[in-house]
Formats: C-alpha cells, structure tokens, sequence
C-alpha cells in the first residue's frame, strides 16, 4: 500500500515564526537546509520522519497538533507513516 506524503508546511512556518526564528536559524537547529525548508513550508516536499523527530527534540513540538489538518490525515496518518 502506498501512503500519502505528509505536508505540514503551514504548521511549520507558524511553528517556526512563533519561536522568532528565520529559515536559516530553524533549518540549522533542524539539521537541513534552509532551501529544504523553504520547500517544506510551502507544501513543495513532504515533512519526512527524522523531520518530525527533530521537530519533537529541538522545539517540543507535539506532532499531535497535526491532527488539525484532515490534509495530511491527522495522528493516524503519521503513525502509519512513523509505523
């Protein structure tokens, strides 16, 4: 079965803004790029586990909070993903 890819990217732009940080200084304290990113914030590639992990470690970032969006199909979506 193929899964959906996960875009998150407005609820990490909002993550990322609410914290005060550019795109620069969150993709550090994320271990990627800053144009990596960019592409994640706007929904041109698909947040990957090890993303979501570190989002978790470095921001405390309740990945259930995803929920919000039927989009990316809420926690049951990324557990299949994580599973």
């Amino acid at each position: 079965m193929v899964e959906a890819a996960l875009f998150a990217g407005p609820a990490l732009r909002r993550l990322r803004k609410r914290e005060s940080l550019t795109q620069a200084a969150a993709a550090a304290r994320l271990g990627i790029s800053p144009s990596y990113l960019n592409l994640i914030e706007r929904n041109q590639r698909p947040v990957t586990a090890r993303v979501v992990l570190e989002l978790v470690d470095q921001f405390d970032y309740d990945p259930r909070s995803l929920q919000e969006s039927s989009s990316i199909g809420g926690v049951d979506g990324l557990a299949r993903r994580l599973g």
